[in-house]
């Protein structure tokens, strides 16, 4: 594994931050509240992120960020979908609006609270009309660290017996 700096890949990686708090925000609206925040948390797929399963209207559905095909995603347990690209150059007021408009096509209307959290940057989703930099190789090459480091948590939790957040 090939461990790059953060600088290098520094406003891909924001870009993808604040993508995936939309995530986490809409499984934040949606679904029961566990212990620790339990609910509200990304785990790794084989190429990005996910929200796993999530009720949401009338069924329920799954939205992820694929980091090699660039797109984020929805699909519904009745069979819709939903879907847009990241791309270099859009902001993530755009991004916000497409995220609003492929919960609507799949029939999951949340309302989120579009203030990023946790991080520097704090202008709301739907003002931040900057745009953005993203550059799929290096969301690719970035995600290799997430999986790298997601491998080791597990070989440290292996023997340790009791509740935990994976």
């Amino acid at each position: 594994m090939k461990a790059i700096a953060y600088s290098s890949w520094e406003s891909t990686a924001q870009t993808i931050h604040l993508v995936s708090q939309m995530l986490g925000k809409f499984k934040l609206a949606e679904m029961p509240a566990q212990p620790e925040w339990q609910q509200v948390t990304l785990p790794l797929t084989a190429q990005g992120f996910t929200t796993g399963l999530v009720p949401c209207a009338n069924a329920a559905c799954t939205v992820t960020i694929d980091l090699f095909d660039s797109t984020v995603a929805a699909m519904s347990t009745d069979g819709r979908r939903s879907s847009f690209e990241l791309r270099d150059g859009r902001s993530i007021a755009d991004y916000y609006a497409d995220f609003q408009r492929m919960l609507e096509e799949i029939g999951a209307d949340a309302r989120i609270n579009p203030v990023p959290q946790e991080m520097g940057i704090t202008t709301p989703f739907d003002e931040n009309d900057e745009p953005r930099r993203y550059d799929a190789a290096e969301a690719r090459e970035g995600f290799g660290m997430f999986a790298f480091a997601y491998r080791a948590i597990l070989g440290f939790l292996s023997g340790f017996r009791c509740k935990t957040a994976l």
